[in-house]
């Protein structure tokens, strides 16, 4: 699975980013997120956990992301 990835009205991507972040896009909001802690921080983002597959598929996307 490859960026970009949507959940819960939030697209993730790497494009534009900085270095060793991603990309956090939804409506009129930016902002960017530490790739490696994305798994910690993008619930609190969102405002509800990950799924399983939610989680499995940001693993397989972001390179160097540790579940």
């Amino acid at each position: 699975m490859k960026l970009p990835i949507t959940i819960a009205n939030w697209t993730i991507t790497k494009q534009h980013a900085s270095r060793g972040m991603v990309r956090l896009h939804s409506q009129n909001s930016v902002g960017e997120l530490e790739a490696d802690k994305l798994l910690d921080d993008l619930p609190r983002v969102i405002g509800r956990p990950l799924t399983i597959d939610e989680q499995v598929a940001l693993t397989l996307a972001v390179p160097g992301l540790a579940a």
